[in-house]
């Protein structure tokens, strides 16, 4: 499709100066996505990249997310996968101070500056110790190295990660305009449909209009759905699917928040 794009604001616009009502902006984005399952194709999704600052271990969804690319983090990409025995609640970053640290530092000098006036028995203890917690440490990061960041999906609610800061997402997401509206293909035939098909939504929800009736609304309708489609750019069932699930996720984080960002 060649077609240009306009927000959705504008039929919600329009609607409410040719017919004198009024749409908020959750009932508007549902009722447009329904009218475009019912023209059957839409404007398309598109690859984006915004930085997005990490939140307690976990990566905030934008509203327009469909599916991710993938994520940079300090200029390489995030590994997919939780790594065995790791807890958020853990501050890593700490831990592998602590181990480089030990690792680096000259060890005999270390263990003369904690064993100063102490027996042999108490020395070998701390020598021990010592052994002991390097071991240790170097274990726990056999399994979550810092140089090998990681995300994971966390629980159907987003996703979490060892990445602290920002990361960069790469990822397939709806056009939306600047306050939050989706972007529909800018033809007189589908925006006539999209603008029925929310008014015919609005009179089924029980609105009482002075001059528009139900019956003639929802002719009105289904005439103008028909002229719209277009069988050679129709979604395919599982298309449809897809675009449903996208579409409801993403008026979800839209109303959580009203903002460009929704908490995983």
């Amino acid at each position: 499709m060649n077609y240009s794009s306009v927000s959705s604001k504008s039929i919600i616009q329009r609607l409410t100066s040719r017919y004198g009502v009024t749409i908020s902006k959750s009932d508007a984005i549902d009722w447009i996505g329904d009218a475009i399952e019912e023209i059957g194709y839409h404007v398309g999704f598109y690859n984006k990249i915004e930085k997005v600052k990490v939140v307690n271990y976990k990566i905030p969804i934008p509203c327009d997310f469909v599916s991710l690319n993938y994520f940079i983090y300090n200029g390489k990409k995030l590994k997919y996968g939780l790594p065995d025995n790791y807890t958020t609640t853990r501050d890593h970053s700490a831990e592998y101070d602590d181990v480089m640290g030990l690792l680096n530092a000259n060890f005999k000098l270390e263990l003369d500056d904690c064993c100063v006036d102490v027996n042999q028995e108490e020395k070998e203890y701390h020598i021990e110790t010592y052994k002991k917690r390097i071991a240790y440490l170097e274990s726990e990061f056999k399994h979550n190295p810092i140089d090998k960041d990681f995300y994971y999906t966390n629980s159907g609610q987003g996703y979490g990660t060892n990445a602290t800061g920002y990361v960069y997402m790469f990822y397939k997401a709806f056009p939306l305009d600047d306050d939050g509206f989706p972007l529909i293909i800018n033809e007189i035939k589908y925006r006539n449909a999209v603008m029925k098909y929310v008014l015919l939504c609005l009179l089924s929800n029980g609105y009482n209009h002075p001059v528009l009736d139900y019956p003639t609304v929802l002719r009105e309708s289904e005439l103008a759905i028909s002229r719209a489609a277009n069988e050679h750019f129709k979604m395919t069932n599982e298309q449809l699917e897809d675009f449903a699930g996208n579409w409801t996720n993403m008026l979800f984080r839209i109303k959580s928040t009203y903002n460009y960002y929704s908490n995983a």
